[in-house]
């Protein structure tokens, strides 16, 4: 029975001792596995900062590149040449004329303008008068208008104004 006793006591250190090299085996397993694991953790967070990083450049490169505001304070006559250049586009797209106005009517069309109120102008008068001596009763003294103007700018007035064809109400 001693024997059968130390046979069994030797199976039983025989089996912690093989327990205890696997349980250590496994062990650096978990390990190595578990720094595998933090490292790839730590260099993908490393990458992904990396990435967020440039992706924040880029974003910011690309608003300072399209802030117009900012590229007409540093181009500003590449911004002239450009605002030009699309004003003449949009004219050529839009039909512009190569005539800026219509032909006027022939002159028989036009109504005959009514003869002018009050006095001509001085120039008119001058004309009269070489054609026409007055006398010297019937001559007017100079006066200024009811506006405050000199009598020769309202006689203009007036005869402008009744040349001026008048516009029919809307």
């Amino acid at each position: 029975m001693d024997r059968e006793l130390e046979v069994i006591r030797d199976d039983m250190e025989q089996t912690r001792a093989n327990l205890a090299d696997k349980l250590g085996a496994l062990e650096n397993q978990v390990r190595e596995t578990v720094s595998t694991a933090s490292e790839t953790v730590t260099s993908t967070v490393e990458g992904v900062k990396e990435v967020v990083s440039t992706v924040s450049e880029t974003v910011e490169s690309v608003t300072e590149s399209v802030n117009i505001y900012k590229q007409i304070e540093q181009h500003p006559w590449a911004a002239v040449g450009i605002s030009l250049a699309a004003g003449f586009v949009a004219g050529q797209l839009l039909g512009g004329s190569s005539r800026p106005y219509p032909e006027p009517a022939p002159r028989e069309h036009y109504p005959e303008p009514p003869a002018p109120e009050g006095r001509l102008s001085p120039y008119f008068e001058e004309t009269a008068s070489q054609q026409q001596p007055k006398a010297a009763s019937e001559q007017q003294p100079k006066e200024e208008s009811s506006f405050g103007l000199p009598p020769f700018l309202s006689s203009l007035c007036l005869s402008l104004k009744a040349w001026v064809p008048r516009r029919p109400p809307r």
